[in-house]
């Protein structure tokens, strides 16, 4: 029974499946954890992880107390992500979606115009999701004062005021994983040597505005990191807790501080 279902759409890498990792959204894995901060209940169905079976997300559309559904979704699942709040959609009319990430943040106008999408969430999301989930669920606050969304009125796409950058990453609730099928996560094909696996963001923000990267603007071009020894104690939990022996980190620059990565380093192997 949940609140908020969150989903994470299947990638396919085509004739390199094999060789391809299996990593959860972490923009879903820390919305779903602010959401829970936020009393909410909350779960994720990683389709990529999983696979895309419409039978059994028609299932959890049966759950009474579902309210809203949310959806990341990059460019190359943008079209399998509106196929999913089709059904969703089809199935429950009454469910509130929402879709955010990459493909929303750059193309907000494009995306918004789409029949299944009520709300987008623009950039950085985890305040923003919780702010709407208050207001669908508590009716608490006004759509237009909700920072970072786009929404459609008389089928105009309106966008609010952006929201700022998280200054302070260390105020962040640890990353929902207790939500995600953790067996089923692998890394890349010649690093796989059957180790349990999971990724992390320890930092946003990148300066460096590559033209073919969408980094700067979703995380913003500032660079803005966990300290390293909320880092520590992330890495901590998720070994005592899911016998993690293998962590990709995907930040977009984990090396921009020198001594940061030195301290981070220096403790796990001090840790064995």
């Amino acid at each position: 029974m949940a609140q908020v279902l969150l989903i994470i759409p299947p990638f396919y890498y085509g004739d390199l499946s094999e060789a391809g990792p299996v990593y959860p959204s972490l923009g879903i894995v820390h919305v779903a954890a602010m959401v829970e901060k936020g009393g909410y209940k909350a779960k994720i169905k990683d389709m990529f992880a999983d696979g895309y079976d419409e039978s059994l997300l028609k299932e959890d559309l049966k759950d009474p107390e579902l309210k809203i559904v949310g959806i990341s979704s990059v460019s190359a699942t943008f079209k399998v992500s509106l196929n999913i709040l089709k059904t969703v959609k089809a199935e429950r009319p009454d469910i509130v979606t929402i879709i955010g990430g990459p493909h929303v943040t750059v193309l907000t106008d494009e995306t918004m115009k789409e029949p299944y999408i009520d709300y987008g969430a623009i950039g950085e999301a985890d305040y923003t999701a919780l702010e709407l989930v208050d207001y669908i669920i508590k009716g608490q606050g006004e759509p237009d004062k909700i920072k970072g969304i786009a929404y459609k009125i008389g089928g105009k796409v309106v966008k609010t005021e952006p929201r700022g950058f998280i200054e302070d990453m260390d105020s962040l609730p640890f990353p929902a994983y207790h939500l995600l099928p953790m067996h089923k996560y692998r890394s890349y094909g010649v690093y796989d040597s059957g180790k349990k696996t999971i990724s992390m963001i320890t930092a946003r923000g990148c300066p460096f505005k590559c033209t073919y990267c969408c980094s700067s603007k979703l995380f913003g071009a500032r660079w803005r990191c966990l300290s390293p020894k909320k880092t520590i104690e992330w890495i901590k939990k998720v070994v005592d807790e899911y016998g993690i022996d293998h962590i990709y980190f995907q930040d977009d620059e984990f090396t921009v501080n020198h001594e940061r990565v030195m301290e981070i380093c220096d403790w796990m192997i001090d840790n064995k």
